[in-house]
């Protein structure tokens, strides 16, 4: 059986503007969405990064914070000195380069997670440079590394963990740079 001769033209004709649109919109379209994908992929590798600079100075900050007077003789007390120096440079190294790292990522987040981002990035750097004994650093790193790492860790989806996150990270820094505990409860006298 034979079809109409116009049935063929309109499959045809079809077939060949689906063709076109196609290639057309695929034309125009692909640049953004490349560039849309590597800026994505960009802010993905330096959370990556941003986080595993993080963790290294969790890690070298829990070295520092030991105390080995107890358990070690002489030798191997000034042995473990210098390997907690070293590790005070490597934060001092990881902090310098935490810093850098923060703005590539950071712009997707809101203003308030960049400002408690950018305050702990700078108060890392300052522990690590600071005179502080290593027992000292080390236990502020801590805590400040920890804040940081929580927040980072938590989604975006989960909005009221995250806000108390956010409280209780701006409480911290406003409690150091005031030299209060921001566990006490404040008098109102």
């Amino acid at each position: 059986m034979n079809l109409p001769l116009s049935i063929d033209q309109n499959a045809g004709s079809s077939a060949g503007l689906s063709v076109i649109v196609t290639l057309i919109a695929d034309y125009f379209a692909r640049p953004g969405l490349e560039a849309r994908k590597e800026r994505l992929l960009d802010r993905y590798r330096a959370r990556r990064e941003f986080q595993g600079l993080v963790n290294r100075i969790l890690v070298s900050a829990s070295a520092m914070s030991s105390d080995p007077s107890v358990s070690m003789t002489p030798a191997e007390a000034a042995i473990f000195s210098v390997q907690i120096d070293q590790q005070r440079v490597a934060v001092r190294d990881a902090a310098n380069r935490l810093q850098d790292t923060a703005t590539g990522f950071l712009m997707a987040e809101s203003p308030r997670v960049r400002q408690v981002a950018a305050r702990a990035t700078g108060w890392i750097l300052g522990i690590a440079v600071s005179g502080k004994t290593n027992l000292e650093a080390g236990i502020e790193l801590l805590v400040v590394g920890g804040q940081l790492a929580d927040l980072l860790a938590l989604p975006k989806k989960r909005v009221l963990k995250r806000r108390a996150q956010l409280q209780q990270a701006e409480a911290l820094f406003v409690a150091a740079s005031t030299g209060t505990d921001p566990n006490e409860p404040q008098s109102d006298s």
